[in-house]
């Protein structure tokens, strides 16, 4: 796989870079890098995952140990709006 062109526009905060070789390719090496703003992101992402992987383990231990509650009222609230939404009514 080859990649053609080179970007000349302006790229500023440069503050990460990735190296590696692209795979099942014998073209050689290449290199990111991520502006400050994209490490910023990536990060984001990775602790929203962290956050979501511990709240399923809560989710996973409360229904295991049948201490999960169900708030009624809510759930057909939202049984309700989904309902009206696929008729169109809402």
């Amino acid at each position: 796989m080859r990649i053609q062109g080179t970007y000349t526009g302006a790229v500023s905060g440069r503050t990460t870079e990735r190296t590696g070789r692209l795979a099942g390719s014998d073209d050689g090496d290449f290199a990111v890098s991520l502006s400050a703003s994209a490490a910023a992101l990536s990060g984001i992402g990775e602790a929203s995952a962290s956050a979501r992987t511990q709240k399923l383990s809560s989710l996973r231990s409360a229904i295991a140990g049948g201490t999960y509650k169900v708030d009624s009222g809510r759930l057909a609230d939202r049984m309700a709006d989904e309902e009206l939404q696929r008729a169109g009514r809402a």
